[in-house]
């Protein structure tokens, strides 16, 4: 047994000694609430019964146990995540020249990261392309338009029919969503106030 393996089997016997009702809690804060505090973990413990048994020490245990595991981060301070809207979101120029940096080479040195320095994945020229479109407060409408000439110009394929290239009549709607997705995740977009 290699020592990944030896993490995982630990971190299993870890989150079986936590019991059934704290995996289940601290669950529902992971996969469905998405960011917790411990004051809202006590909180929502105290307005649902099934979670009455849970002791103060049990609960720090079981969320210790889950940050050492890789499977919570801790932070101190929160940034707001804010999704495009028309002209009133814009994503700050430092964010385009840092993706840029990445996507033209210094991903090799270094990862992309989200506004907590969490790895970051997959960012690629389309995000760049958007971001750099983000840059000044706009429409829906006119970064649709603008992703499908970037499409058309740069000959990609369409997702659905890799012997056809992308033309005007190729809505380009999921995959404008998808990355304004990603780089609302990332907290890249920002209201234009700040």
């Amino acid at each position: 047994m290699d020592l990944a393996d030896s993490q995982i089997t630990q971190g299993h016997e870890i989150i079986q000694s936590m019991g059934l009702t704290n995996v289940r809690l601290l669950e529902y804060f992971i996969y469905q609430v998405g960011s917790f505090t411990i004051q809202s973990l006590t909180q929502h413990i105290e307005e649902n019964k099934e979670f009455a048994n849970i002791t103060e020490n049990e609960l720090y245990s079981a969320v210790l146990s889950l940050v050492i595991l890789g499977y919570v981060y801790v932070y101190l301070t929160t940034y707001p995540i804010y999704s495009f809207e028309d002209n009133k979101t814009y994503i700050p120029k430092r964010f385009t020249q840092y993706v840029k940096t990445l996507v033209e080479g210094a991903n090799q040195y270094i990862v992309a990261g989200n506004m907590y320095n969490g790895d970051v994945e997959d960012l690629n020229k389309l995000h760049l392309y958007m971001m750099s479109q983000m840059e000044k407060p706009t429409t829906k409408a006119e970064l649709k338009s603008a992703l499908q000439g970037y499409l058309i110009q740069n000959e990609y394929k369409d997702m659905n029919n890799n012997d056809k290239l992308i033309d005007e009549t190729y809505d380009c709607s999921e995959l404008f969503n998808a990355l304004c997705d990603v780089l609302t995740n990332l907290g890249y977009i920002q209201p234009v106030n700040l």
